[in-house]
């Protein structure tokens, strides 16, 4: 998946999950933590969605406010798993 469709799909699955479709502005830079979009319980399903959606697996030592504070380092934590994942397929 290309980084664009990472951060629209991130960006309509949190604006509709967590924001009830509100329009806030959000964007690839919000800071999600920092406004509570993203808690300990949103993460549970954020953490589904990005499994589900774009069939990435994050490792726990990976969910690290660092790597969820925006849409742009979620989209960038998920590329550089899918990196390692395809390094670790059998050809």
């Amino acid at each position: 998946m290309k980084r664009e469709q990472r951060i629209q799909s991130l960006i309509s699955f949190i604006s509709h999950e967590y924001l009830e479709d509100q329009d806030i502005g959000l964007d690839e830079f919000t800071p999600l933590l920092q406004y509570g979009i993203i808690n300990s319980v949103t993460l549970l399903s954020l953490l589904a969605f990005i499994e589900s959606d774009m069939d990435v697996r994050l490792n726990a030592s990976e969910i690290q406010p660092n790597n969820l504070s925006t849409i742009s380092s979620i989209a960038d934590l998920c590329a550089v798993m899918e990196a390692r994942s395809s390094l670790k397929e059998p050809s």
